[in-house]
């Protein structure tokens, strides 16, 4: 995945959740704030770790069934 992609899925989790803030932690959040590093290793990762603001209701499990591993728009990417 690159920064490309990873701010397609932030925007698509915004969208199909009508949330205006979501925080990117662990490996991602690192490689969000490399966007100039040239090793592929240090700017790519498959997992995109997502955390919500407090008090948000929804179920994490529920943004995992809509764009995580398997789902179609997984597939699609």
């Amino acid at each position: 995945m690159d920064l490309n992609q990873l701010r397609h899925v932030i925007l698509e989790l915004g969208e199909r959740f009508d949330l205006k803030h979501v925080y990117v932690v662990g490996s991602s959040a690192v490689f969000a704030s490399l966007p100039l590093a040239t090793d592929i290793a240090l700017t790519a990762t498959r997992d995109v770790d997502l955390a919500l603001p407090l008090g948000e209701p929804l179920p994490p499990d529920q943004i995992e069934f809509v764009l995580g591993e398997g789902s179609d728009f997984d597939a699609q990417h």
